[in-house]
């Protein structure tokens, strides 16, 4: 069974990406990270060039599920392209 938890400094070793899904997401992991790791944070729009810099909204505050939803799947399959094509 996966569970939710808090991200952990020790995350930042083993991850090869650490990507959030708005700007204050981003400034709290950059305060995690250390000199090393800071280069694996990602946005996670950051993938997608038309939408590059641009926030997905918690649905938790607004309830627009359907359109978190939307965004990650545009989003989470070029990251997965990315993966694939950067495999060692």
């Amino acid at each position: 069974m996966l569970r939710s938890r808090p991200i952990t400094r020790q995350d930042f070793q083993w991850a090869d990406l650490i990507i959030g899904m708005d700007s204050q997401n981003i400034y709290y992991l950059k305060q995690m990270a250390d000199s090393s790791t800071e280069n694996k944070i990602h946005l996670c729009f950051d993938i997608v060039p038309e939408k590059a810099g641009q926030d997905i909204p918690d649905p938790w505050y607004d309830h627009k599920f359907g359109r978190t939803y939307r965004q990650l799947s545009l989003a989470l399959p070029k990251w997965l392209d990315y993966i694939k094509a950067n495999q060692h």
